[in-house]
């Protein structure tokens, strides 16, 4: 019942009950008051500012340490940022609710804030990593102390494009997101998969494909495929080894057993099966300018990388690549970043970025680890190749010279970029050491993975990031969202003499 027979209401100080009126009369007076109190209720509510801080860069205990005082603070702020909290990273305290000043301890990883509140006792929050690479982790519960605080809960939401910025390098500025789609997403690629000439985007779920047809920033579901029962998708790619005018779907799959992966193709309105219960996990990889080639690994042994081919309609392997020990056929590129004639070898090892050339002999590597993707290969039943980020190569400036698309963040000789971010970076090779040449803003939900899409209005990333949902939703279907950056124009205007 709403209401009790006894219960009177006071209207322009005249008592009324249900006695003395019809009861629609009541009922309609009781859901205009009820109704004039949840507007008063609204207005109060969002007549409330958004909590605006002043936040200082980090006092490093240890001076060797120093580059990450501004890092380590706009990371935190860009976390504050997508609580809806609004942050200076310059300027005064003045009119501030707060001003915040964090350090650090590298001896023990240990973060410290200490909010400073106008005529109010100071607070301090403290957390602790387990080592320097889970920073972004102990950022992410320090922020969510600092929010709670402040009576602000994590959003589901992406966060405004705002990012602190401590670089000269410019993230995009216009941006789009899809709506949510009800899938657990691995892994994400693009190509044209029923002929039409458009490229579309396939959703990879544990065991299942999403197939989008992409129209401008918004998606429609051309196709769903289920894959065998029991396989676990690992990575997708897309080709026309078959010379029919359409790309092949190449999934890397494993089941129990090991290495199960399939081929599907599109075939009048629908994608049916080419091969399938082939014991190699399969890419598609770049090996030169324009020319691919069908790559699969055998699970067994050292998990040899091969160039496969066709005998007598059976995929089989012609020729060995070879790799380092630790790399995984989802997780490296080829490119011949010198321009000597030799392909160098980008990688991910222990969590770091590594340029190694054909000899084995390492160019470089970063002194960061990359932010953990939600999937690891498992060779012989053992994680094989740590924490995979895709590695994209493309001539992204448009200057003859293979650039690098990859997540995360990196300590590159003087540039102190941001440690552990979450973000996307385009690397471009300039005297035998990357240099930034454009990020995407940081990302409030985790990156699951990521593709270039061409497209003629310009290249475009193209993010997959997993929705996280707060504790009310904790038993929710895992969701995923797109969200696209258009590269900006002024990118492919930059030059490079030759090495």
């Amino acid at each position: 019942m709403l209401f009790k027979p006894a219960v009177s209401f006071i209207v322009k100080d005249q008592q009324i009950t249900p006695r003395k009126m019809g009861n629609r009369v009541f009922m309609e007076r009781l859901l205009f008051i009820l109704f004039i109190s949840w507007i008063a209720l609204i207005l109060s509510t969002t007549s409330q500012a958004a909590p605006s801080v002043l936040l200082r860069p980090f006092i490093i205990k240890e001076t060797k340490n120093n580059y990450l005082s501004t890092g380590l603070r706009d990371m935190l702020a860009s976390r504050l940022a997508a609580l809806g909290m609004t942050v200076a990273t310059t300027g005064s305290a003045n009119n501030k609710s707060a001003l915040i000043q964090g350090r650090y301890n590298a001896g023990d990883n240990r973060l410290e804030v200490e909010i400073q509140r106008p005529a109010e006792p100071n607070i301090n929050f403290t957390v602790t990593a387990r080592r320097q690479a889970a920073l972004m982790a102990a950022l992410d519960r320090l922020s969510a102390d600092i929010g709670r605080f402040f009576g602000l809960q994590p959003m589901s939401r992406p966060p405004p494009p705002y990012l602190p910025r401590s670089t000269p390098h410019s993230p995009v500025s216009h941006w789009r997101q899809s709506r949510p789609f009800n899938i657990a997403l691995k892994v994400l690629n693009v190509g044209d998969v029923d002929g039409d000439g458009q490229q579309d985007l396939i959703l990879a779920g544990d065991d299942r494909l999403l197939i989008l047809k992409i129209n401008g920033d918004k998606f429609t579901t051309l196709a769903k495929f289920n894959g065998p029962p029991g396989s676990h998708i690992l990575g997708i790619s897309l080709g026309d080894f078959n010379h029919d005018g359409l790309d092949e779907i190449y999934v890397g799959a494993e089941n129990s057993d090991g290495p199960s992966s399939y081929i599907i193709s599109w075939q009048g309105r629908k994608l049916y099966y080419v091969d399938r219960d082939i014991n190699y996990y399969l890419r598609v990889i770049k090996t030169g300018n324009s020319k691919t080639a069908l790559a699969g690994q055998e699970s067994g042994g050292t998990g040899n990388i091969y160039l496969m081919g066709r005998q007598d309609g059976r995929l089989i392997p012609k020729q060995r690549l070879i790799l380092p020990t630790r790399v995984n056929i989802f997780n490296f590129a080829l490119a011949d970043l010198n321009i000597d004639q030799e392909k160098e070898i980008i990688t991910m090892i222990r969590g770091e970025l590594w340029i190694i050339r054909p000899d084995g002999r390492y160019l470089w590597r970063s002194t960061a680890d990359i932010p953990e993707a939600l999937k690891t290969v498992m060779i012989n039943n053992k994680p094989h190749g740590g924490r995979e980020r895709r590695i994209i190569v493309d001539d992204i400036n448009q200057n003859g010279f293979p650039d690098i698309i990859t997540a995360g963040a990196f300590i590159i000789g003087n540039d102190k970029f941001n440690l552990g971010e979450n973000k996307i970076n385009i690397l471009a090779w300039i005297n035998n050491r990357p240099k930034v040449l454009w990020h995407t803003r940081v990302l409030s939900d985790d990156i699951v993975d990521y593709q270039l899409l061409n497209r003629p209005q310009g290249q475009t990333i193209i993010v997959g990031v997993r929705i996280k949902h707060g504790l009310s939703q904790l038993l929710a279907p895992e969701q995923c969202r797109i969200i696209l950056y258009p590269i900006p124009s002024a990118i492919r205007k930059t030059k490079r003499k030759k090495l």
